[in-house]
């Protein structure tokens, strides 16, 4: 009963529609005392309300345990909970279910959650719309930052959240936060929204290609008017263009080994940066075009790439190249033994197929792994959740001590090959293996 009697101004009949909150507005009363399901509150309550929190900066987060930007925020949420304790409050709001979200919390890997008193709320049916009416949102993370004062702070995402940002808001002071715009308001042709554009009766076609659009997530998005076909590329990093363009993407967007820089060697170092798999995040681009509506799909894809290689002054190409490569050559389960653990505790990563352990390790930088086809399928071996920080020789031995035998041979093999145009058509042979792919040496 006292839950339905705190949700009756937003429910009832007499009640006004939900009207969304705006950065600035101040939270009304009936938020503050809006009921919030706990899954694992600090105090052991099954019910809370903001206004337990209310006077502190309270970090509300749309998420669910299938984001994976969502997961992939919560370390550094959580260092927030952490370092600023009393005068900041992380709330985080899923739709799933108890049970998946009590499953989440035991996972070994997210217990600092529970240890720094991070709350996880499970809304329903009833709360569920009223909080997506006050906050209206198409995708997640959404996140809603509500100040000290109790004014809306900021409707964001978390990667535009930074410790300047919040201590300034625990400061008292403004914080300049990019605002979250959802992929519907990305149907207007971002050429047409810019000031002094002409607004013609008849299709201008064009393409383009600019930096990272603040307060937007990365998404694509095509639509064809009937007169005009418009293709966007919003926040992408420059592989996944490149993957579109040649809708080779399978090939070489996760496999560094399946990528060659060529010749920058003291050359555009930003461009070199923007292939380095560790900063993608960080190196962000859009890429917009409007075509003919009669435009084959061969057609759109040749033009991007001409333009990326145009507007980028590079010369991109699938070519083939010569490449030690590790080949397994048998599998003998008798062998197997857990690797031996790191001096910190991790989680080992379980292998029961050989061709998922072949995908996985060309996902490392390591070179180009073949399994031979007449082994079996079935293995069964382990890695480590940090493998990531081996070296090649360090996961070659590892999986060698469970019975993992290996030869190397030479092999001809199909790469994405991205040049500077003064080394087009090179064949360079030495090369390092970066994050970024092979990189030609001089």
């Amino acid at each position: 009963m006292i839950a339905w009697a705190m949700l009756c101004p937003f429910l009832c009949v007499e009640a006004q529609p939900i009207v969304p909150l705006k950065v600035g507005d101040t939270v009304p009363d009936k938020l503050w005392n809006f009921p919030l399901q706990a899954v694992n509150a600090s105090g052991g309550k099954s019910v809370v309300t903001l206004n337990d929190y209310r006077g502190k900066l309270i970090i509300l987060d749309f998420w669910a345990t299938w984001c994976g930007p969502c997961v992939k925020s919560l370390p550094f949420l959580d260092s927030l909970q952490s370092e600023y304790g009393d005068d900041l409050k992380l709330v985080i709001l899923s739709s799933e279910k108890e049970s998946v979200l009590n499953a989440f919390l035991s996972r070994p890997e997210y217990a600092f959650l529970r240890a720094h008193s991070v709350d996880i709320h499970k809304t329903d049916q009833v709360s569920g719309p009223v909080l997506t009416g006050l906050f209206p949102h198409s995708s997640i993370p959404h996140t809603i930052i509500i100040g000290k004062q109790g004014n809306i702070g900021g409707i964001t995402t978390p990667e535009y959240i930074s410790r300047d940002k919040i201590a300034s808001l625990l400061q008292g002071d403004s914080a300049s936060i990019p605002l979250k715009r959802e992929k519907g308001s990305l149907k207007t042709p971002l050429l047409s929204i810019s000031p002094g554009y002409p607004q013609p009766a008849t299709p201008i076609f064009y393409s383009m290609l600019t930096g990272k659009i603040e307060g937007v997530m990365s998404a694509s998005l095509e639509e064809n008017t009937g007169e005009a076909r418009r293709v966007l590329w919003i926040n992408q990093s420059l592989l996944s263009l490149y993957a579109a363009a040649t809708a080779r993407g399978g090939l070489f967007l996760r496999s560094p080994n399946r990528r060659l820089i060529d010749g920058f060697e003291g050359r555009k170092p930003s461009l070199v940066k923007a292939l380095d798999g560790p900063m993608l995040q960080s190196n962000r681009y859009t890429y917009e075009a409007v075509f003919p509506a009669t435009i084959s799909e061969a057609a759109k894809r040749d033009k991007m790439k001409a333009d990326l290689d145009v507007f980028l002054d590079v010369s991109s190409s699938i070519s083939t190249r010569k490449l030690d490569c590790w080949i397994i050559t048998d599998y003998q389960s008798g062998m197997r033994t857990r690797p031996p653990l790191p001096d910190k505790p991790v989680k080992n990563v379980e292998f029961r197929s050989l061709k998922l352990l072949v995908t996985a390790l060309n996902n490392l930088v390591v070179p180009p792994v073949f399994a031979r086809p007449e082994l079996n399928d079935s293995i069964h071996v382990y890695l480590p959740a940090t493998v990531s920080q081996l070296s090649a020789g360090e996961i070659r031995s590892l999986l060698a001590h469970q019975g993992v035998q290996w030869k190397e041979e030479t092999r001809e093999l199909e790469m994405f090959v991205l040049s500077h145009k003064e080394f087009a058509g090179s064949t360079a042979a030495n090369l390092k293996l970066t994050p970024a792919g092979y990189i030609s040496l001089p």
